[in-house]
């Protein structure tokens, strides 16, 4: 998968130049073990790490975005990998997919803090948020993230502790499962149309994660 200006629709986040953006932009979480970025994009399906312009640091925040879409794909790369899409549409319309496995850290945080959103009295998925990751220092080094809505991060209980048991029982299945489960419901509610498993042809050509590195 070649982008021919990967730039262009990150400049708003990391402090370049402004440029049209007329393209979707694919970013990989936590691909790389060795590096301290949390996230990637993809160019001729190498891995680059997306850093802010401004310091060199990695970049973790993406500021007042709106979720218009959520999806669990299958058969994903070399060993037919599970993905969960995490679809962000920032304030001047740049559409956003961020891809991880369906049962890392980063995936699971992801649908509880969703789930937090779809629960609130005060919010809804027009609401726009600030999006937050960080990598791990620790063991494999997985992936984390946040949801934050008036400066407050955003979860759901029944949905951490539901996971949280899961891990604790080491129940890979189950996490799937209840992760599955949560992006249907969640698909609905931001769409009006249950998701739909599906298999992309630009994430096949993604080099597979040989270890759970964001997990």
């Amino acid at each position: 998968m070649t982008i021919a200006n990967p730039t262009s629709i990150l400049t708003e986040f990391t402090g370049g130049s402004v440029a049209p953006v007329d393209y979707d932009l694919l970013i990989g979480v936590g691909v790389m073990k060795e590096s301290d970025a949390v996230f990637f994009r993809y160019e001729d399906s190498k891995p680059i790490p997306l850093v802010n312009q401004a310091n060199g640091k990695p970049l973790q925040t993406f500021k007042d975005v709106v979720c218009y879409g959520i999806e669990v794909v299958h058969d994903i790369g070399t060993f037919k990998a599970s993905k969960l899409n995490l679809k962000l549409r920032s304030p001047v319309g740049s559409k956003l997919c961020f891809t991880s496995g369906v049962e890392t850290m980063w995936s699971q945080a992801v649908v509880t803090a969703l789930m937090g959103i779809m629960g609130s009295t005060m919010y809804d998925f027009n609401t726009p948020f600030t999006f937050w990751s960080k990598r791990g220092d620790q063991g494999m080094r997985p992936s984390f993230a946040n949801i934050y809505l008036d400066d407050e991060r955003v979860s759901d209980n029944h949905m951490y502790e539901q996971l949280r048991d899961l891990r604790s029982d080491k129940d890979k299945e189950g996490i799937i499962k209840s992760v599955t489960d949560a992006v249907e419901i969640l698909s609905a509610e931001i769409s009006g149309v249950p998701t739909e498993v599906t298999v992309l042809d630009d994430l096949r050509a993604l080099p597979a994660e040989t270890k759970k590195e964001d997990f």
